[in-house]
């Protein structure tokens, strides 16, 4: 075989490797951002339950606080009245 003719083979070969290489690791990168912006969606999913999950849990303690300050108001005692409010 002529030295040129494999020189030349060698190099078309080198250039379809480099040039399907170069096409895997576009597509890597476009899944790799897919699944960062999955991988978000899923944070901020998650991150807005806790904050329902915090409230549901607050309001029947604010319930609770509201039952016991508008008994001491009732009962006109205010120092009964300033402990809820400021514990």
């Amino acid at each position: 075989m002529n030295p040129e003719l494999a020189g030349a083979l060698l190099s078309g070969t080198g250039l379809l490797a480099s040039v399907i290489g170069f096409g895997a690791t576009l597509y890597q990168i476009s899944k790799t951002r897919s699944a960062a912006e999955a991988a978000q969606s899923a944070v901020t999913r998650t991150e807005q339950q806790l904050a329902v999950n915090h409230m549901m849990l607050l309001i029947p303690q604010l319930a609770v606080i509201e039952t016991e300050i508008e008994a001491s108001a009732s009962s006109k005692s205010r120092e009964g009245t300033l402990k809820q409010i400021t514990r």
